[in-house]
């Protein structure tokens, strides 16, 4: 039976949509599916019972990891990345040493998986030249053959978004294969439906990554991020939901040596994988790498000279230095180097050149942009013993401290009493300073107004014996009335009267 008869096999009475041209398995138009309806299956099958007594006896202290532990057996995951970060030489290289059971990434080998590829975006120049790079040879070619299943540019029957018989053609090869792992390379070619409509990622849920994780086979979906990098994949939100774990790969600049004796360089790219969201917390977060590879100048990548190496990794430490040739990682050489964070890009430019840093331009411009406009920044020059002011809460704040600089936004929120307070709240920070309540001289229409206390609200001047006003409230005497006489055991002799005394009378 073919793959087509089976996913029709599978299929309830309805209406599918198989590809309407043969050349282009993009373009969908209905197609009537089988016309005698199938018997219901028995009610246990469709609605699995848990039993209690079996399940509360399994081991699940033994975590069941694929190479790498990446990922647990049966979990969904994506892979997400800008466009040439290398994300598919990554997986590739995680898939050979997982075939061939060697290590990946500080992980123990581990025993061989079987892995079902779709992809829909690399040539087949480009796999083998890849493969031979990581040191492929003819001798694993059999093993090759058993575990790997590699399919270039499926033509599916429309969708796996949006037509049930595609979907329903891919789980009848993973019933067929019987594989560990099945790869979407890249997942935005597979479906027809709006990236940023969270529809098109519930329905590729219900129709791939539910009926995989029932059959307790993993799935690794590549996907790209969008304009902002630092935003995660791009789309809806929903992507993040459907899947136990979201990996984001950034690449550094690569930086190559040169070797003329051998007439070959040495391309040194730094990457760090990390995971952005998780269903179950269990595993390492972040994995700091390191990817090699060797090739003649100006030519082909030579073999065995590709791999990936654990640099080092962390549960997401904040301090942990940005990889080379990234924004993160310029802003932190501008910033050991002193340079001011208010400079612009034809100051900042020059000075890199100055300092030795090498950065693209465009890393440069949003390097810039981002220390300007990033509150959480600190000026690197500015003196670290100052005080602190009752308008900040660390030292050496902007005014507000809870203003961001150059704010050109001047909205008042509702009830809004103090900067930054908003929606009905009111508090002030609990180093405020508190001032005395001006006195109450006037009254409302129809109240009397109270006379002031005999010594003034705001106490008496010690020299000149007046009332003190608000302005020098807290104080014991006016300043232009200056120090208190000396106690003396003399009668003290009559004083002109004070500058303060002459202009009250």
């Amino acid at each position: 039976m073919t793959t087509r008869d089976e996913a029709l096999r599978l299929l309830r009475p309805q209406e599918t949509m198989v590809a309407a041209d043969p050349t282009d398995p993009y373009v969908d138009v209905p197609h009537p599916a089988d016309s005698e309806p199938a018997a219901p299956e028995p009610t246990e099958d469709r609605f699995p019972r848990v039993d209690w007594h079996a399940a509360f006896a399994l081991d699940l202290d033994d975590i069941d990891w694929l190479p790498g532990q990446l990922m647990e057996r049966g979990q969904q995951t994506a892979l997400v990345g800008s466009g040439k970060s290398g994300k598919s030489i990554f997986v590739l290289d995680w898939i050979y040493r997982a075939i061939t059971e060697r290590p990946f990434l500080g992980d123990r080998a581990r025993p061989p998986i079987r892995v079902l590829y779709f992809d829909r975006e690399n040539g087949l120049r480009d796999i083998i030249t890849r493969l031979r790079s990581f040191g492929v040879t003819e001798q694993e070619l059999d093993l090759f053959s058993q575990r790997f299943d590699y399919r270039m540019f499926p033509r599916f029957s429309g969708a796996l978004d949006a037509s049930t018989i595609a979907a329903a053609e891919l789980l009848a090869l993973v019933d067929e294969l019987q594989p560990d792992v099945v790869v979407l390379d890249t997942v935005s070619r597979f479906i027809s439906g709006n990236e940023n409509d969270s529809q098109t990622w519930l329905e590729f849920y219900r129709l791939v990554h539910a009926p995989l994780k029932a059959r307790g086979v993993a799935c690794v979906r590549l996907d790209h991020t969008g304009k902002d990098d630092g935003r995660g994949s791009r789309g809806s939100s929903a992507k993040s939901q459907d899947v136990d774990h979201v990996w984001e790969l950034t690449a550094g600049e690569g930086v190559a040596w040169v070797d003329k004796a051998n007439d070959t360089e040495t391309i040194t790219t730094h990457l760090k994988l990390k995971r952005t969201h998780t269903r179950t917390g269990v595993g390492d977060d972040t994995f700091t790498i390191t990817r090699r590879g060797i090739r003649k100048r100006g030519g082909v990548w030579l073999p065995g000279g590709t791999r990936h190496e654990l640099t080092a990794w962390t549960a997401g430490a904040p301090d942990e230095p940005a990889l080379e040739g990234t924004v993160e990682w310029l802003m932190q050489q501008l910033d050991a180097a002193g340079v001011p964070r208010d400079w612009g890009n034809r100051k900042v430019k020059p000075e890199c050149a100055r300092l030795g840093i090498r950065a693209r331009s465009e890393v440069v411009e949003e390097a810039v942009r981002r220390r300007k406009t990033d509150t959480t920044y600190r000026s690197v020059t500015f003196p670290a013993d100052v005080p602190q002011t009752v308008f900040s809460n660390e030292a050496g704040g902007t005014f507000p401290g809870n203003v961001p600089p150059r704010s050109t936004n001047f909205d008042v929120s509702a009830d809004q009493t103090f900067p930054g307070n908003v929606g009905g709240t009111s508090e002030k920070p609990d180093d405020f300073p508190t001032f005395p309540q001006p006195y109450k001289r006037l009254g409302n229409v129809g109240e009397r107004a109270s006379p002031p206390p005999k010594d003034g609200p705001h106490g008496t001047c010690s020299v000149c014996g007046s009332r003190m006003v608000i302005l020098y409230s807290g104080q014991d005497r006016h300043p232009l009335c200056g120090d208190p006489p000396a106690p003396t055991d003399q009668e003290p002799a009559e004083t002109p009267p004070s500058s303060h005394q002459e202009r009250s009378t």
